[in-house]
């Protein structure tokens, strides 16, 4: 942190947190900034797969679904914080929250990316390099007004409490009228609403943070629970046979990542892409073959897995010996 405020963006930077606000909220008061804040500027990639499968009425767009997607996007919210509002962890969490959700609005509102568990995995898995590429001043800018700025709000609010009993039914109370206004929403038009959410599933995955928080708990669970039960052996039959000539065979295996076989001159892209490929004699070039994903961390476990693209899942993949393991046992 102190290498980046001393920066040439260390001056504004500096007199803008100086005159920042002290704030004086209730804890409730204080959560539902939060939420609000999250919900209109956190999730802008949100809001526009919404308005992209928002009904039409008259012409319109349907200000009543869009009405209740707000309501529920807050109590959604509201409700993952509440649990953190004990008086030692409110700020810190509340902190944490506004800086991981403004790096999530990042990468979502520039590329388009859901952080879903692939994603996670990803970005575990890369290395420096790959890291560094994706960092830049626009990053920097976003993540520094719209993450760190707001936390820093957070941290010089001054909370006005109560004792510990009358908080505790203060925020009972908060979540008890979230929810009520949250059943009233939804029920008023149930059938409506009901059908809507069940066609636009895929919406939820852009809720920033809570789905980014849901994909991170789910990869570590995965990554870290004990395995039940041993790996599952495959090709025991997989013996290594000489080669006719009697000399060794060597066989090289090349994974190279981000490529399309639509841009292969081997596959009939009309571009030479591939002009010292193309050279080879009885190079076989398979054109109909579908990667698991579009990430690393689907796509090369599945590779080399014999479940085929319908059948793989992570989970499967790790719970058996893959082409690798018969590889390396021959």
């Amino acid at each position: 942190m102190s290498k980046f405020f001393s920066t040439p963006f260390a001056a504004p930077s500096a007199s803008v947190v100086r005159r920042l606000p002290h704030l004086r909220l209730g804890t409730n008061g204080l959560l539902l900034a939060v939420a609000l804040y999250l919900s209109l500027t956190q999730n802008l990639a949100f809001w526009h797969q919404v308005l992209m499968v928002l009904p039409k009425i008259h012409g319109g767009l349907d200000y009543a679904m869009l009405a209740r997607l707000f309501v529920t996007l807050n109590v959604l919210l509201l409700l993952v914080m509440a649990p953190l509002s004990a008086r030692v962890m409110l700020k810190p969490a509340l902190m944490l929250i506004l800086v991981s959700a403004s790096v999530c609005s990042y990468f979502m509102d520039a590329y388009g990316t859901v952080i879903d568990e692939a994603m996670i995995a990803n970005a575990l898995q890369s290395d420096a390099r790959e890291t560094g590429e994706l960092l830049g001043s626009n990053m920097l800018l976003h993540i520094f007004f719209q993450g760190l700025l707001p936390a820093f709000i957070v941290l010089r609010t001054n909370l006005t409490r109560g004792t510990a009993f009358s908080e505790l039914g203060r925020r009972v109370l908060l979540v008890a009228l979230a929810l009520a206004l949250l059943l009233t929403a939804v029920l008023s038009n149930y059938k409506h609403v009901s059908l809507w959410g069940r066609s636009n599933r895929h919406i939820r995955m852009y809720v920033n943070p809570t789905y980014p928080l849901h994909s991170a708990y789910r990869h570590f669970k995965a990554n870290f629970k004990t395995p039940d039960a041993p790996l599952i052996p495959i090709a025991e039959d997989a013996v290594r046979q000489p080669s006719a000539s009697g000399k060794p065979r060597v066989v090289v295996m090349v994974v190279g990542e981000t490529a399309r076989a639509a841009n292969f001159q081997l596959a009939g892209y009309a571009r030479e892409t591939n002009p010292e490929l193309s050279k080879i004699n009885k190079l076989v070039s398979f054109r109909q073959v579908s990667s698991c994903g579009t990430a690393t961390a689907m796509s090369v476990p599945c590779m080399f897995s014999r479940l085929g693209r319908h059948d793989f899942s992570r989970a499967k993949g790790r719970a058996e010996e893959n082409v690798l393991d018969v590889l390396q046992k021959t």
